[in-house]
């Protein structure tokens, strides 16, 4: 039985920096990579799909912290034991 693959949402400010972080996690076959412009959009898709791992700037638009705040409290998520990783 194959495992399933883990799903990686990338949100940060700078484009090219999502770009490539994009890239570069795509490439391994065992990640899904979904990248995000806006909380509300990662919000929206999280309380449709369960997310694996958050990859945020820790002072971008949303600070990560404040962001691990506002997605760990919405009890809509599909699931809400996510990690995140916040890029200084």
């Amino acid at each position: 039985m194959a495992a399933s693959a883990k799903v990686i949402a990338i949100f940060v400010s700078n484009p090219a920096l999502g770009s490539i972080l994009a890239a570069t996690l795509a490439s391994a076959p065992a990640l899904r990579v979904r990248s995000f412009e806006s909380q509300l959009a990662l919000t929206t898709y999280m309380r449709l799909a369960p997310v694996d791992l958050i990859v945020a700037d820790f002072d971008g638009e949303v600070p990560a912290h404040h962001l691990a705040i506002d997605l760990r409290g919405d009890t809509r998520l599909e699931r809400r034991d996510f990690q995140l990783l916040a890029l200084a």
